[in-house]
C-alpha cells in the first residue's frame, strides 16, 4: 500500500512512484494543498483520496481513518506499506522505494526536524498482519504524537524486528 500526502505528491513527477507501485494507493490531501476540486476528481482514478478540512496534526490522526475506510484493501493487500509526508528525492521518484526493495520485515522511519513522521516503510509481514488493523483501531480512539505512534508499532511488531 502506498500512502502519500500532498507535500509528497506536489514534489513528484506526474508519473512518479505511484505509477509503478502495485496495489492500493491513498492520497492524503491537506487543507493547504492547492489542489483544485477538478484535479482531485482526476486523481480519484488512481488513488483513494482523503481530503482533510483541518490538518490532522499527527500521523495517528491519519492512519486509523485510512484503515477504517480502506479496511478491505488493507486486509487483501499483499504488498509492503510506504507512507511519505515529505518531498520525494529524485532517486525515490525513479523507484528506489519499490516494494521489491523492502524486506518482508522491514521497519524504517524518518522524522522531520519538527518531529513529524516524514517516511514509514513497513515490510509485507508487518503491513499485512491483522495486528496492524487492530492497532489502528486502538490508536484511532486517542491520537498520539508521531514518535509514540512509531514506538507503538515497534512494540507491537517486536517479534519481526530481530
Amino acid at each position: 500500500m502506498l500512502i502519500i500526502t500532498t507535500p509528497t505528491f506536489a514534489s513528484a513527477p506526474s508519473a512518479g512512484l505511484e505509477a509503478v507501485w502495485p496495489g492500493p494507493k491513498a492520497l492524503v490531501i491537506f487543507p493547504d494543498s492547492g489542489l483544485t476540486s477538478q484535479r482531485i476528481r482526476q486523481l480519484e482514478d488512481e488513488f483513494f483520496t482523503f481530503e482533510f478540512l483541518q490538518h490532522p496534526g499527527c500521523v495517528s490522526g491519519i492512519f486509523p481513518i485510512l484503515a477504517r475506510f480502506m479496511a478491505t484493501q488493507f486486509r487483501e493487500s499483499d504488498t509492503p506499506l510506504l507512507y511519505l509526508n515529505r518531498p520525494m528525492t529524485p532517486q525515490e521518484c525513479e523507484g528506489s522505494l519499490l516494494p521489491e526493495d523492502l524486506g518482508l520485515y522491514d521497519f524504517t522511519c524518518e522524522f522531520s526536524d519538527d518531529g513529524t513522521l516524514s517516511m514509514l516503510r513497513l515490510g509485507e509481514m508487518i503491513a499485512t498482519s491483522p495486528l496492524f488493523l487492530a492497532l489502528m483501531r486502538v490508536v484511532g480512539e486517542k491520537p498520539v504524537d508521531d514518535a509514540l505512534f512509531v514506538d507503538l508499532l515497534r512494540e507491537t511488531f517486536a517479534w519481526s524486528l530481530k
